[in-house]
């Protein structure tokens, strides 16, 4: 039975190194069979590398991560434009949103922390291992 992560859970899968959150975020989105986004205004939030030009959209596995990295001012303590964390079935990301993120060459950044720090993937890699742990029945170890 899938369990949604609370907040002492995401902020010690937060301490982890990059790649055990990667392995946490992918079993975790597989098994809930959802991931989640920020939308900014109308549109997905880029985050870009330091020379300002776009790098990644940033996607975690559940909601309570996204809020962890908005902080209060990004749930609407003093920004002009609406935040939002958004939920997408597993599904629809695969086939639609991260296609349309490679046709742009963006990468995604998985399960960032509050600095954004945090694993940036290829888009193909990243469909690849969500597709391996699906076909593997998913593992249910814990980080």
């Amino acid at each position: 039975m899938e369990t949604k992560p609370g907040i002492d859970e995401a902020t010690r899968v937060l301490k982890l190194s990059h790649s055990a959150r990667y392995k946490y975020f992918i079993r975790k989105s597989v098994e809930t069979y959802t991931v989640y986004t920020i939308n900014l205004g109308s549109n997905y939030l880029i985050l870009n590398d330091p020379a300002g030009t776009s790098m990644c959209c940033p996607l975690w596995p559940a909601a309570v991560f996204a809020e962890i990295w908005l902080g209060p001012i990004g749930q609407g303590a003093g920004l002009q434009i609406k935040t939002e964390v958004v939920q997408m079935e597993l599904d629809a990301t695969l086939k639609t949103f991260l296609p349309a993120l490679k046709r742009r060459g963006l990468k995604v950044g998985i399960c960032l922390d509050q600095a954004s720090d945090g694993r940036i993937e290829s888009v193909d890699k990243f469909i690849a291992d969500i597709r391996r742990e699906i076909q593997s029945g998913f593992s249910h170890s814990k980080p």
